[in-house]
Parts: structure tokens; C-alpha cells; sequence
């Protein structure tokens, strides 16, 4: 077993999936290839029901990841369009 393919036996199916099927620009053809090993070897069908559902949760669990708001630091908050401080009034356009 090389260090690639030992590395990618620690990943979840969800994990393995998500490099396969919604990322796979981000890895290379040896990763992608070795990924699609280990979940045969797992019992992850390519043809089956069950992998085209975890392809769907693992796609909706990226879509939630990417949509979940970011953390400001101060000034980001300070500087934010949402609201703006002049002295001690606080202007908001969504008000």
C-alpha cells in the first residue's frame, strides 16, 4: 500500500465521495482513481442506488458548508455595508 492510498483509507465514504464525484478538479487522476478503488472495495457501487443518494447528501453537506456565514473580525464588522457607525449612531440600510 503507498502513502496516497493509505491516506485515503482514513477518509470517510463521504469524504472518498465528495473527492470523486463534487470535487474532483481539486485532485489529481491517480488520487481520484485510487479514491474510486477503496469505495468499491467498501461496497460503494457506482451503479447503485445507495452511492447516487451519498453523492446527494455529500453534494447538499457542501452546499450547507459553503453557505454558512463567515466569521468578521472587527474591522470587517466596522466596515460592513450592513451597518455603518458614525460616532455613536448606528445607520443600518435595512432598517
Amino acid at each position: 500500500m503507498n502513502s496516497l492510498e493509505s491516506t485515503l483509507q482514513k477518509l470517510s465514504d463521504d469524504e472518498l465521495i465528495r473527492m470523486v464525484y463534487i470535487v474532483p478538479d481539486d485532485y489529481t487522476v491517480e488520487g481520484i482513481e485510487c479514491a474510486k478503488s477503496i469505495l468499491e472495495a467498501r461496497g460503494v457501487e457506482r451503479d447503485g442506488g445507495f452511492l447516487k443518494q451519498k453523492v446527494t447528501n455529500a453534494y447538499l453537506n457542501e452546499v450547507a458548508e459553503i453557505s454558512k456565514p463567515k466569521e468578521q473580525n472587527q474591522i470587517q464588522k466596522l466596515l460592513s455595508i450592513e451597518t455603518i457607525r458614525i460616532g455613536n449612531l448606528l445607520i443600518s440600510p435595512f432598517i
